[in-house]
């Protein structure tokens, strides 16, 4: 049986714990709408975009951005991500893609584009794998675990998945844990004989 509890231990003993806790959005998010330009030109723009659902820029949540540039605004349902995102413990990555290679409406008919560039299934796999002309293989979670494995003072797996499907984390020799949502983590019967019964008993006792 999976000692989950080995990972609350590791986090108590060891006093340079880290782990990396990544929320993958299946159904997508409407970013345009979670993060907005404040400067009165790209502001401007965004409410020109999205005339009927464009929010207005008194309920946003400011937040400054580094390097002198203007400022943004999160969505106001994103306190939290406001608050550390002022701590300094959250950051934003912007422009980020599947795309082969810089592709406007011009040239979208010449680039070389991602494998079914329209196919949500596929760019899923491509966001998991960090690979954008092919699906499948290892993800590019899997292969941090497979370089930091040496570092790993524990045998527990170093990759969680907790969603049902673990292809994020599944690396070249790394091989993590795939738990489904709604399911008991253990052993089920299979019948109420003798015989079961004493399986039972030995698994228990070891």
């Amino acid at each position: 049986m999976l000692k989950l509890g080995q990972m609350t231990a590791m986090a108590h003993s060891s006093p340079n714990y880290k782990a990396l806790v990544c929320v993958f959005l299946f159904g997508g998010n409407d970013g345009n709408n979670t993060i907005v330009p404040l400067d009165a030109a790209r502001y401007g723009a965004y409410q020109t975009m999205r005339p009927n659902i464009a929010l207005t820029s008194n309920v946003l949540l400011p937040v400054a951005a580094g390097g002198g540039q203007a400022p943004y605004g999160l969505h106001p349902r994103l306190t939290n991500l406001q608050r550390l995102y002022n701590q300094q413990k959250a950051a934003m990555a912007f422009n980020l893609g599947t795309l082969v290679q810089p592709t406007t409406k011009a040239n979208l008919n010449s680039a070389t584009l991602p494998r079914n560039l329209y196919s949500h299934s596929d760019e899923t796999s491509q966001w998991q794998t960090a690979n954008p002309t092919l699906a499948g293989g290892s993800g590019w979670g899997g292969r941090i675990s497979d370089l930091l494995a040496g570092s790993n003072a524990s045998t527990f797996p170093m990759g969680v998945s907790v969603n049902g499907s673990a292809s994020l984390l599944q690396g070249v020799t790394a091989r993590p844990i795939n738990l489904t949502p709604g399911t008991a983590l253990g052993l089920n019967r299979f019948g109420d004989s003798n015989a079961m019964d004493g399986r039972e008993a030995g698994l228990h006792s070891c």
